[in-house]
Order: structure tokens, then sequence, then C-alpha cells
């Protein structure tokens, strides 16, 4: 609390408050923000603090990116199979010995997000790190697509206020958390997008 009103002091002075004025904590909302400061706030009228929005930008994010995820209901076998492919694929690429077919590996992957997936965009090898880590994002994916439901829940409860940011980054956690699902940290952390990814190494 006196950080925050030591923070507002030293606002208030470049803002052209003289040099006797102090902050003793007493200032209105509607005074601050004749100096042009405004307290951001909640769905409840309550004051957000710094964390309370940098998690809400995390959510936004991550609801962005599951929205825009075109899902579909791919049965827990078929997972498997592609799990067991993607591993003998790696371990094939890790032993010298061995050379791993790529091309072929790319074109089992079109035929089964074409079968399965139909709606899910193509490998692309201007835009996508490799087609293993595409196969395996769409395997998460695939993996996700159960919870996806629960997930916007939690996203409707906090839009209503009936939960808080940190409830629903919670409940968002323990998902991920419990099914082994990094990639729905990738998508909170913001590095879901191959674009974006190279764009971060330059």
């Amino acid at each position: 609390e006196e950080k925050e009103k030591e923070k507002f002091k030293e606002r208030l002075h470049e803002l052209g408050a003289s040099d006797d004025f102090d902050y003793d904590g007493a200032i209105g909302d509607e005074e601050l923000e004749e100096f042009g400061i405004k307290h951001e706030r909640n769905s409840k009228g309550e004051e957000i603090d710094e964390d309370e929005i940098a998690v809400e930008n995390d959510l936004e994010r991550f609801y962005k990116r599951l929205l825009d995820t075109k899902f579909s209901d791919v049965l827990p076998d078929i997972i498997k199979q592609w799990e067991e492919r993607l591993e003998n694929v790696i371990a094939t690429l890790e032993d010298d010995q061995k050379e791993t077919d790529l091309a072929g590996f790319e074109n089992y992957v079109q035929e089964q997000l074409l079968k399965y997936v139909p709606k899910a965009r193509q490998f692309d090898p201007k835009k996508d790190r490799s087609i293993i880590d595409f196969f395996e994002a769409k395997i998460y994916e695939a993996r996700i697509a159960p919870h996806k439901q629960f997930l916007m829940d939690m996203h409707d409860g906090w839009k209503k206020g009936s939960l808080s940011p940190y409830q629903v980054l919670a409940s968002i956690e323990k998902v991920a958390n419990d099914e082994n699902l990094y990639l729905i940290y990738e998508w909170l952390n913001g590095f879901d997008d191959e674009e974006d990814f190279y764009e971060e190494d330059m």
C-alpha cells in the first residue's frame, strides 16, 4: 500500500501537482483521473492489481488460441497410434545408423489430418518449425478437444464475474498438469504461433 501511495505521489508531481502537494491516500478516483490516473476495475467494480491484469492478458491470449483452433473428436486409439508413430520417427532421427523417411512421414501426417481433422490446416514448411513439431502440436490439440467445453465454461464464468482470473487460470493449469498437456502453457505464454517463434529468434 505504501508503495502504491508513493507511486501516485510521484506521478501527480510529474503531472503538475505543486511541490507542497502530498498524496495521503485520501484522494478519490475522480480527482486522480484529473491527473490522468485511472484505476482499472474488474467486472465487479473492484480495483485490479497489476498481477491480475497480467493474468487476464494470459487468459485472453489462451482463449483466442482455443477458439481459433479447429478441433475434431479423434478417438483415443487413433491418438495413441499417432503418438507411437511420432515416437518411432523421433527414435529413428536420434539413431545415426538409421535413415528417416521424413517425406513419407509428412505424407502420413497429411493423410491422417485429412481423414480425422479435415478442418485443420496442413503442414507448411515456410511457417512451421518442422513436421515433427507440427504433428506433435496436432496430437496435443486432439487431446485438448475433450476438455474444450470445460475450459469454455471457465471462460464464461470469468466473463460473467462469478470466477476470478486466478480461479480460471488455476483450472486451466490443473487440466494441463493432470493430462500432461504442455501445449496449454505455450498458449498461455504466447508461444502458440510459429511465426511468433521465428520473430522471437530474429
